[in-house]
C-alpha cells in the first residue's frame, strides 16, 4: 500500500482546488451526483465532518450544499458519475481533473 504523506504544498493545492473548483462545480450542478478528484475528496470529507460545512458554503457561495453527494448505489454508478465529473471539470476549468502531484504521491491512485 502506498504511503500518502501530504506536503504543505500539496495540502494547500488541494484546499485551493476544493474552494476554487469543487464547491462552485457542485453549486453549478445541484441535481448531479458528482465525484471529486482524490485530493479534493479528502478536503471535502474533512470539511463535511467539521461542523462548519453549511455555514462556510453559505459564506463562500451564498447557499447551502449537500455534503452527502458521494453516496452511490454501486461501483458502476460511481464510475459513470466520475466520468461525467471529469468531463465537467476539465471543460469548466481547462485544467486536469486529477492533481498530478497528489496522484504521484498516492502511488497512482486516482479517479
Amino acid at each position: 500500500a502506498a504511503s500518502i504523506c501530504w506536503s504543505p504544498r500539496t495540502t494547500h493545492r488541494a484546499i485551493a482546488r476544493y474552494e476554487r473548483c469543487w464547491l462552485p462545480l457542485l453549486h453549478k450542478h445541484p441535481g448531479k451526483q458528482l465525484v471529486p478528484p482524490a485530493d479534493v475528496e479528502w478536503v471535502w470529507y474533512c470539511h463535511a465532518i467539521s461542523g462548519t460545512f453549511e455555514r462556510d458554503c453559505q459564506n463562500l457561495l451564498g447557499c447551502s450544499l449537500a455534503s452527502d453527494k458521494w453516496l452511490f448505489v454501486n461501483e458502476s454508478q460511481r464510475l459513470e458519475a466520475l466520468k461525467e465529473t471529469q468531463m465537467l471539470w476539465e471543460h469548466t476549468y481547462s485544467e486536469a481533473f486529477q492533481d498530478v502531484e497528489y496522484s504521484t504521491r498516492a502511488g497512482g491512485r486516482g479517479g
